[in-house]
């Protein structure tokens, strides 16, 4: 069985690679432009753009040589407990304007995952795990730390959920944790390995 991550981050690519799990990386053909995300929940949310990048990712040719291919899609949403939603900034002025208000609050990071398996021999899909995790953090951002985080991380943070990176630099505001770690970072590792334990052991429908 093959593992796709249909995913352009990094991140996602490097917690697959330091858990030694072999993967294929392709892209999806998803517009996320299109879908409004005041319309529901941001855990919620989370959890449906994840099985709409599984459900178009591009498979590669490769694939095709195994009967069946895992297709992972995963998507991070940055929030407040009120609800409101923190994008990828646009500019360095945004990126302050977030940071600032993270500073002495409680912020939730959400994860959704989502696996569908693929039977190449009659063409159907399954999705075997769609799910959501939610970290919480206690933040503590002064503006002289704002400024040097914005400085480390000036090729970044546009590319990042609400801007937010918690690790190496960004790792030094983080007062407190409070669930998955990976899971902010935006694969929850724990749920990808039962995910492939699931289907490696699993008869899924697609056999029929």
């Amino acid at each position: 069985m093959k593992i796709v991550l249909a995913s352009s981050s990094k991140t996602r690519q490097r917690l697959l690679d330091e858990a030694h799990i072999p993967y294929i990386l392709t892209t999806h053909a998803f517009d996320e432009r299109s879908i409004d995300d005041n319309a529901t929940a941001p855990a919620e949310f989370a959890q449906f753009l994840a099985e709409q990048k599984a459900a178009h990712a591009i498979l590669p040719a490769t694939t095709r040589q195994e009967s069946k291919t895992l297709v992972i899609g995963a998507d991070t949403i940055v929030y407040r407990a009120d609800g409101r939603i923190f994008h990828k900034p646009q500019s360095y002025d945004e990126a302050v304007h977030m940071l600032i208000q993270y500073n002495q609050s409680t912020v939730l990071v959400t994860t959704g995952l989502a696996g569908i398996i693929y039977n190449h021999a009659n063409a159907k899909k399954q999705l075997i795990v769609s799910s959501q995790t939610t970290t919480k953090f206690q933040l503590s951002l002064s503006p002289d730390f704002i400024v040097q985080y914005l400085d480390v991380y000036q090729n970044d943070y546009q590319h990042v959920a609400g801007g937010l990176i918690i690790e190496g630099f960004g790792a030094q505001c983080v007062v407190s944790i409070e669930g998955s770690y990976t899971s902010a970072l935006g694969l929850p590792m724990e749920k990808i390995r039962k995910l492939i334990t699931q289907c490696l052991n699993i008869r899924s429908t697609t056999d029929e």
